[in-house]
């Protein structure tokens, strides 16, 4: 669907090799949870989370506080246009932004986007959001990537 011509809400996009999506960044807007000192930051050493997968929490707070060019701050930035862009006016307040890397997901995503190039496909990245009801899947989505068809 296209929202342009009027017929969804948002533009949809179809995914049938799970190497084609890298899932990096989690925005968690609305009403802001306590975030006190004790809660995960980019200035702190990454949490690890399995094999060669790190998170780093970025909160608005620091980042509003950080005038500093740093590659966490661009990250944090490049989420919260991206949610803002595709919601517009209804968008809510973002507090937090979780930045994922996984290194297998990376490698895998990065080998399609080669097969693409040599296929003469496009490469060109679009940022897309996907929902889940249940957080319990977010850490899995981002450290192992997407799943299409259980696979």
């Amino acid at each position: 669907g296209d929202r342009g011509a009027g017929g969804v809400l948002f533009d949809e996009f179809i995914v049938y090799d799970p190497a084609q999506a890298i899932p990096r960044f989690i925005v968690h807007f609305g009403a802001c949870p306590a975030l006190g000192d004790a809660g995960a930051s980019w200035r702190h050493p990454a949490t690890t989370l399995g094999a060669r997968v790190t998170v780093r929490t970025l909160t608005a707070r620091e980042v509003n506080a950080d005038n500093s060019n740093s590659p966490e701050v661009t990250h944090y930035n490049m989420a919260y246009a991206q949610y803002h862009r595709l919601l517009g006016s209804s968008a809510k307040a973002v507090h937090t932004v979780d930045f994922y890397e996984s290194e297998a997901v990376r490698r895998r995503y990065e080998a399609k986007k080669a097969e693409f190039a040599k296929a003469g496909k496009p490469t060109k990245e679009i940022w897309v959001f996907h929902g889940t009801p249940n957080i319990d899947n977010v850490a899995k989505i981002c450290s192992e990537g997407l799943k299409v068809g259980g696979r």
